[in-house]
């Protein structure tokens, strides 16, 4: 018999903890200093950031995808 993981109940968890990750790569990223030798890396950076956590966001707004498959 299986022994289902602590995940298992809640399909999401994975998803909210990058959001977590993201969260926390946008405040260091975003205390940093854009130097001249990297003129609008930092911006960028926070683009990207800033883009990844709507995507995730609309992912998690839209409700279970993975039916009853775990990931």
């Amino acid at each position: 018999m299986d022994t289902p993981s602590r995940d298992q109940g809640d399909p999401d968890r994975p998803l909210r903890s990058a959001m977590t990750l993201l969260d926390e790569a946008h405040r260091d990223v975003a205390r940093g200093v854009d130097t001249s030798d990297y003129r609008g890396l930092q911006d960028r950076a926070l683009r990207h950031i800033d883009e990844a956590q709507r995507s995730l966001g609309r992912a998690l707004r839209s409700g279970p995808r993975y039916g009853d498959r775990r990931y």
